[in-house]
């Protein structure tokens, strides 16, 4: 189901790759994390090839460079961090599916919130190592 962006140098190619498997990701599955659950309802591509496609959005760690995994950036609080589904080869290719909106409600660091917490609630300080715990799959 998550693509393969190897040779996905141009918009054509990378759509073609990443519409069908964001559109089975959220119409065929749900997040699931200690018994709730949540429809993806957006996703948004983060991807670097490294030749011809490099968004500068991209964390380009060594989190991105999996496939098929969870990859969590925590960012400087609780209002900036977001949860992907890495999509990269192993390599030089660094991608990652953003759950960009849970049950629609819009907001990258609100979806990675209701994961960890149940609940989005804003703060400004650190999380204080609230990821300690793993992150549930995809049903």
């Amino acid at each position: 189901m998550i693509p393969d962006f190897e040779g996905a140098d141009d918009i054509q190619s990378i759509l073609e790759r990443f519409i069908p498997a964001a559109r089975t990701i959220m119409l065929e599955h749900r997040l699931a994390y200690e018994g709730q659950e949540w429809s993806i309802t957006a996703l948004e591509l983060y991807l670097w090839t490294g030749r011809a496609w490099c968004d500068p959005c991209t964390d380009r760690k060594s989190g991105q460079a999996r496939h098929g995994a969870w990859y969590v950036n925590r960012g400087p609080n609780p209002n900036h961090g977001r949860i992907d589904i890495a999509a990269g080869n192993g390599r030089e290719i660094f991608a990652g599916f953003l759950i960009r909106e849970l049950d629609r409600k819009d907001g990258s660091a609100v979806a990675l919130q209701k994961i960890i917490r149940g609940r989005f609630g804003r703060r400004n300080n650190h999380d204080g190592g609230l990821l300690k715990k793993s992150i549930g799959s995809i049903q």
